[in-house]
């Protein structure tokens, strides 16, 4: 009995150490949290980095730029050691851009980008009826004849009813990473993807990273972004037929 309350007692006093530590350690970290919430050196570099320094898709001249900026920054804020190492990384760049919808003879040019590491048209752009896909799960069940030659438009739409707004976007995003390798695979040449946000807007599109994509070793076709602002102003854009043969996407170059 004596042995079991030694042992007992022993665990007791090991957990209540454990316990302040914890608290202890909890404590020390508030502290820090406290030092870097009320001193806004950590907002006064966040701001350099992204107003002086700028965007910095990789490859880019800026995310040199920005690797030695924190080096240096880290240097003079006392770090112990602080080095670089090579490393290997995609270099892509953004080619001239355009693209239209032509019905019936009559060109309707739209507000788009292409996603980073997309693949360009080449110089002569490209003509192609559109494939209109309201969900990714419509693409799955089609024949891949269907989608053969043709320009996919993903017309995805953002819920504007979600007041987290997190829960609309979520689901938008595969659009831009997965679905265009989706529609690569079925034989479709290009992809145009309905814009995610919540609000008609201009170059939201380029406001979200769209060079942080990974890259997709199977979704080797064009594929873009087109603005909220024209599907305000172009309703009948997302009205289409699923196949229009009067109805075709051009998209000039890309590099």
């Amino acid at each position: 009995m004596k042995k079991i309350f030694v042992l007992l007692l022993a665990v007791s006093v090991s957990a209540s150490s454990f316990s302040q530590d914890v608290k202890k350690d909890s404590a020390v970290m508030k502290q820090i949290s406290n030092h870097i919430l009320t001193n806004y050196q950590c907002y006064n570099d966040l701001r350099y980095l992204c107003k002086h320094i700028g965007h910095r898709i990789s490859g880019s001249p800026q995310a040199e730029q920005a690797v030695a900026w924190g080096k240096e920054t880290l240097d003079k804020i006392g770090c112990d050691r602080v080095f670089l190492q090579e490393v290997m990384v995609p270099h892509w760049v953004r080619g001239q851009e355009e693209a239209a919808m032509i019905v019936k003879g009559k060109k309707s040019r739209m507000l788009i980008a292409s996603l980073g590491n997309a693949v360009g048209t080449g110089e002569q752009g490209m003509t192609a009826k559109l494939l209109k896909i309201n969900h990714i799960d419509e693409l799955k069940r089609m024949n891949p004849a269907d989608v053969k030659g043709k320009i996919v438009f993903y017309n995805f739409k953002f819920d504007q009813t979600n007041i987290n707004t997190f829960e609309s976007y979520g689901p938008c995003v595969y659009y831009r990473w997965g679905a265009p390798s989706e529609a690569s695979k079925l034989g479709a040449i290009g992809v145009v993807i309905r814009d995610e946000n919540n609000a008609s807007l201009s170059f939201d599109i380029f406001a979200k990273g769209i060079d942080s994509k990974p890259i997709l070793p199977d979704s080797i076709v064009p594929h873009i972004v087109i603005a909220q602002r024209d599907f305000h102003i172009k309703t009948s854009f997302s009205e289409f037929l699923p196949v229009s043969d009067d109805c075709r996407l051009l998209v000039p170059p890309m590099a």
